[in-house]
């Protein structure tokens, strides 16, 4: 072999060793980069399930104050019931009833919210009370979230009347935002129709229900830009009256306008809800 060869293996030799070595140091580096990303998605998971861990917490411990202070009223509106009873004081005890049944509405139990509002209903009858027309406002909204969509509209109807007769706006009010939402559903028209006559009455207790009334009927019949109109109107009164059960109720029509529907506004309506203790209103949110 000439001296030339054999400075051309070396050559060879050499660069094969710098190919080996430069290969290796790739591999490792290539190694370190991968294990630090991989130590860094590690942590960042581990610092997100940390958080989501204590808002999950946060929100079980909330929902948990909200059943015990829901349990809370109920336990003193018992005791208000017994003590109106023993003290014989008939229209105490009807509107322990019906505060009672309210209650439990709201914390969705409703075959005990329609007992407790039937009985409070049937003292103010007995009595001869104009308050029966509150009763008689609830036991529709109880029916209607229990199905009795027929038996809801006749009970609305009937309230309406009572408080046309008694100069009520606030009650009329009321029973026709229950009657347009027990309409909704097979005649959109006669909804729309309720709702404006509860805007017409211009109470405003129910103005900003009415007016969600109305952008739910509106929304049913396609008018778009009408329920939008409405809902926003409902919203703004809502917000300035701090009327938060109204807000929500608003807030989740509002949702619906969107499509797909909107989260965003699902979930500030589910937020108040939660913190109305109004689980009927949460999950319809979730829907």
């Amino acid at each position: 072999m000439s001296a030339a060869s054999e400075k051309i293996g070396e050559i060879i030799d050499e660069t094969e060793r710098w190919a080996a070595e430069i290969q290796s140091d790739a591999r490792t580096e290539a190694s370190q980069y991968l294990e630090a990303r991989r130590k860094e998605a590690d942590e960042l998971l581990k610092r997100r399930s940390e958080e989501l861990q204590g808002l999950s917490g946060s929100l079980l411990s909330r929902c948990e104050q909200l059943a015990s202070e829901a349990r809370a009223l109920a336990e003193e509106l018992d005791r208000a019931i017994e003590l109106a009873e023993v003290a014989g004081t008939d229209t105490l005890s009807a509107l322990a009833h019906c505060n009672r049944g309210e209650t439990l509405l709201l914390m969705g139990q409703l075959d005990a919210a329609l007992a407790e509002t039937r009985r409070a209903r049937d003292i103010w009858t007995r009595l001869g009370s104009d308050r029966v027309l509150y009763a008689l406002a609830q036991l529709g909204h109880v029916q209607l979230l229990r199905g009795q969509r027929s038996e809801a509209i006749s009970i609305f109807n009937e309230t309406v009347g009572l408080a046309r007769s008694q100069r009520d706006t606030q009650g009329a009010g009321v029973a026709l935002v229950g009657l347009s939402a027990a309409l909704l559903a097979d005649d959109p028209a006669a909804a729309a129709d309720a709702a404006q006559r509860a805007i017409d009455a211009a109470n405003a207790t129910s103005l900003p229900r009415a007016h969600t009334a109305a952008a739910s009927a509106a929304l049913r019949q396609s008018r778009r830009p009408d329920a939008l109109r409405s809902v926003t109107t409902a919203i703004e009164l809502a917000t300035t009256r701090r009327d938060r059960p109204a807000l929500a109720a608003a807030l989740l029509v509002r949702s619906e306008l969107d499509r797909p529907p909107s989260a965003r506004f699902a979930d500030e309506a589910k937020r108040l809800f939660h913190d109305l203790g109004n689980s009927v209103g949460a999950a319809m949110a979730d829907l």
